[in-house]
């Protein structure tokens, strides 16, 4: 039996370099995930000339450049791809969003088409277009498109919610609304969805339905995370108050005190409801309750109070003020001022 040596030889030899080239696209993937973008380039480099494919070493280098902050180089990686591997369809996104990003929207559009035309059914690329269209202020074609998301998904509560901002951009928060309840009959518990739609009532002046739409989220959320609560408990608050129901803003904004008392805006528009309602047992409570939790804030708040309700003559509050000062050690001149005057 004749064996080719040299034949074997070679077999081994370019299996031995792509073995390398393999490894050394790892290793800058690696250096890539760390940024460490100037060893990645020399390790991909390196691949090439160890015999990687070359469209996946120019794709890897145009999105090293992207990251990299450098869009040019990063353009002529990616049209090298398609020069190479005119299929390869990824290239032609990203260089749509590299020229959207800049502002080349004819040529950002160039590309969005040429990846539909590959994959007609991607969202992304479709909600894409419609955003270049709406950023060329083209609002018909932008209008097209986006109705050709929804239609194309419409289970995604994305495709209504960017659909909106087209009518939200024109000041017509009214058909921006019809097109976030048109999502909420397909997707009727999304929260999404939901605050959404409470922002515009609000926005529309619908404060009570506003409200009713956080409450209802509140009240079915499994997202417990604090902030979140936070968040949701506060735009809450904000529309009762604007609806006229101020007590149940109060009430509301407490619970966003209870929830992180570290945080100061629902402190600050609680302050603000209770003073205009001249309540002063209510502010005392608060600032005293809300001391051992936040000093800083809450000493702030006993400060004002001192010298508003020694203004006011509100000489009740302004005693319990003093003990809770004497009590807690706080001196400073407020204190002394009023202690002095309350001694003559």
């Amino acid at each position: 039996m004749n064996i080719n040596r040299n034949k074997i030889f070679l077999l081994i030899f370019t299996g031995i370099h792509l073995c390398t080239a393999n490894a050394l696209i790892d290793a800058a993937n690696t250096a890539f995930g760390k940024k460490e973008f100037a060893k990645a380039e020399i390790l991909l480099k390196q691949a090439e000339k160890a015999g990687a494919n070359k469209a996946i070493v120019a794709f890897n280098l145009g999105n090293l450049y992207y990251y990299w902050d450098k869009p040019g180089e990063a353009i002529a990686q990616y049209e090298q791809v398609i020069l190479l591997a005119p299929a390869f369809k990824d290239s032609y996104m990203n260089l749509g969003k590299i020229n959207y990003l800049y502002g080349n929207y004819t040529e950002a559009l160039d590309y969005f088409f040429s990846y539909h035309h590959v994959d007609p059914k991607d969202e992304e690329t479709i909600l894409l277009i419609a955003d270049v269209f709406k950023a060329m202020r083209i609002y018909d074609e932008a209008e097209i498109w986006y109705r050709k998301a929804i239609d194309n998904n419409p289970a995604s509560p994305d495709v209504y919610i960017a659909s909106s901002f087209l009518y939200t951009d024109l000041n017509d928060n009214f058909k921006a609304s019809q097109i976030i309840a048109s999502g909420l009959e397909r997707n009727p518990e999304n929260h999404t969805l939901m605050e959404h739609q409470a922002q515009l009532f609000k926005e529309m002046e619908m404060y009570r339905e506003s409200a009713g739409i956080f409450q209802s989220i509140i009240s079915t959320t499994t997202n417990r995370r604090p902030e979140k609560l936070y968040d949701l408990n506060y735009q809450m608050a904000d529309s009762l108050y604007l609806a006229g129901f101020t007590n149940l803003s109060v009430y509301t904004l407490e619970e966003c005190i209870q929830i992180d008392s570290e945080k100061t805006q629902a402190i600050d528009f609680l302050e603000m409801i209770l003073y205009t309602q001249k309540a002063w047992e209510r502010l005392l409570g608060l600032f005293t309750a809300l001391y051992p939790q936040n000093r800083t804030r809450a000493y702030l708040g006993l400060r004002k109070l001192f010298q508003s309700a020694y203004n006011e003559r509100q000489s009740l509050i302004v005693s319990e003020l003093l003990t809770f000062y004497e009590k807690n050690n706080i001196r400073d001149d407020l204190y002394l001022m009023i202690k002095n005057t309350a001694g003559q």
